[in-house]
């Protein structure tokens, strides 16, 4: 049952859910009318993607314009510089639905006996969830991998954190959010043997059908 779930996951089956939502998603350019407005005769194309088909678009301060898939792909990673000029932009504008999952720490076994030479390489990373502002969290459920000792774990109390014991960094996590009552976000994770923050957005963007995150930001740094 498990693996089918993670199956229907990643095809892209299985897709953000959510229930009476209370949580307004805002207008990426709401507030922001010097952005949203552009010159007559002047076609507005993405800076990232570099084509201007989709007319959702959002300009940071910097004047450059984005599609909003991109944009949201490219915060994804925690970037908090224009990838064309590099100046800094405020999350002001997606801060109402930024959910944050950050690796805290991380630690090597150390086990040196000849019986555990192969599990040399496993490394425990502490996973926590952060939540956009004036969010209350109910529960958390992380699904993993059937090749994990536990398939589920089910959290309800702060800090909303696990220790993950990881042998490689191509392992997704589910993680069931419900928030608010009974609103739910469903995001996959990829755990990292590295200190990092992902970000997801509710209702936009949830980590499905990404690539690594080397390959993500080469793709990206092609783009620009």
């Amino acid at each position: 049952m498990l693996c089918r779930f993670f199956a229907n996951f990643e095809r892209g089956i299985t897709t953000m859910t959510q229930m009476n939502i209370d949580v307004q998603i805002p207008d990426l350019n709401e507030g922001n009318s010097e952005h949203t407005d552009k010159p007559e005769n002047i076609e507005t194309f993405c800076s990232i993607c570099q084509l201007s088909t989709n007319t959702e678009f959002h300009q940071l301060e910097c004047g450059h314009t984005f599609h909003r898939l991109c944009l949201y792909e490219y915060l994804h990673f925690d970037k908090r510089r224009c990838p064309n000029c590099n100046q800094e932009f405020s999350l002001s504008f997606v801060q109402p639905i930024m959910w944050s999952v950050k690796n805290l720490g991380l630690s090597i076994e150390s086990n040196f006996t000849q019986a555990q030479k192969l599990r040399q390489q496993w490394s425990i990373i502490k996973l926590r969830v952060f939540p956009p502002p004036n969010i209350y969290i109910n529960k958390i459920r992380f699904f993993l991998h059937p090749a994990f000792s536990k398939s589920c774990v089910e959290l309800t109390e702060h800090p909303f954190e696990i220790h993950v014991q990881l042998f490689n960094n191509d392992v997704f996590v589910v993680l069931e959010i419900t928030f608010n009552g009974n609103n739910v976000f469903i995001l996959a994770h990829r755990l990292m043997k590295e200190i990092q923050q992902r970000n997801y957005f509710f209702g936009q963007f949830n980590g499905v059908q990404i690539d690594s995150d080397d390959e993500r930001m080469t793709n990206i740094s092609r783009k620009v």
